[in-house]
């Protein structure tokens, strides 16, 4: 906005820190130092007082006002005070993804929400209110906000990979698996997007289309595709390649309790009862994840392999 309005936002919030005002004085050109930091005086936290500066010609104020903001940042978090004061599109957004990457939600969503025009539209706003809704739950939310942004830039590799998970809390299994069928048209084939769609035809129930997604997803390295080969093989009872692809992801990632516990279930149903007691045991003593930790319970108290 202007020099005059970053001047008075800049001076309240040193008030309210308890600044001195000879700091404050010492930033401003010598015209104003006789009419307005004295103000500092009645201005409180619970009623801040408008501050007013003398006249002075436009290259010193905008002097005064950088150093004013110099003094803020040493002061510290006011350049966080500023932008989240200022209804400025560009310190909105810069206030909107500063709030999404420290997790306050809500307030990125608050930010965000009510730009207008060209920054309404913006990829970058777009794809932060859609991954901010999604971690709210708000996941239709989330899902319109990314079609906005597909729609504008088709190609985008996160707006395709947030869609699905939040297609999948709604239990839109065939809209997620559409969602990435789209992005391997569009040319992202990378193990993201095939782990997503073994991930996604798992929890269809598909173990079969999902043990095929998770092997080209292996192929190219993806880091959880091997976990999934294991924990699917599970399920259609292939009981030693999920034990052998469980061996190679534990090998490479030894702390996750889940891989542990799905290869003690297939030790168990080979009837190899040593072996799978030794992982369920693992699994009990790497509490990641409360809910394997429960199932391994179960199996030492005795359900055996009908604890999973």
């Amino acid at each position: 906005r202007s020099w005059e309005h970053l001047e008075q936002t800049a001076l309240t919030y040193l008030a309210r820190r308890g600044v001195a005002t000879s700091l404050v004085q010492s930033c401003l050109p010598a015209d104003d130092k006789a009419t307005g930091p004295s103000a500092l005086a009645d201005a409180t936290p619970e009623e801040p007082r408008e501050l007013t500066l003398g006249p002075v010609v436009r290259h010193q104020r905008s002097w005064s006002a950088w150093m004013l903001i110099v003094v803020l940042l040493s002061v510290g978090g006011g350049g966080w005070w500023l932008m989240h004061q200022s209804t400025d599109p560009q310190h909105r957004v810069e206030a909107g993804l500063l709030a999404y990457q420290r997790g306050e939600y809500a307030e990125s969503i608050q930010r965000l929400s009510h730009l207008t025009g060209i920054a309404a539209e913006d990829e970058l706003v777009l794809l932060t209110l859609g991954k901010a809704h999604r971690r709210r739950e708000a996941y239709q939310q989330s899902i319109v906000y990314l079609d906005r942004l597909l729609a504008r830039s088709p190609a985008n590799a996160e707006a395709f990979f947030e869609p699905p998970a939040a297609r999948r809390a709604l239990g839109q299994y065939a809209l997620a698996v559409g969602d990435l069928e789209r992005a391997i048209a569009h040319g992202l084939e990378t193990g993201d997007v095939y782990y997503q769609l073994g991930y996604t035809y798992s929890q269809m129930g598909q173990f079969n289309r999902a043990i095929e997604q998770y092997r080209r997803a292996a192929d190219k390295q993806h880091r959880w595709a091997l976990f999934g080969l294991g924990a699917a093989y599970y399920r259609i009872h292939e009981y030693r390649r999920s034990i052998d692809a469980l061996n190679q992801f534990i090998d490479g990632y030894d702390t996750y309790s889940w891989a542990y516990l799905y290869r003690g279930f297939a030790y168990c149903a080979l009837g190899e009862a040593s072996l799978a007691e030794m992982d369920i045991q693992r699994a009990v003593v790497l509490p990641d994840n409360a809910g394997a930790v429960t199932r391994a319970q179960r199996w030492l108290a005795g359900e055996g392999c009908g604890a999973e």
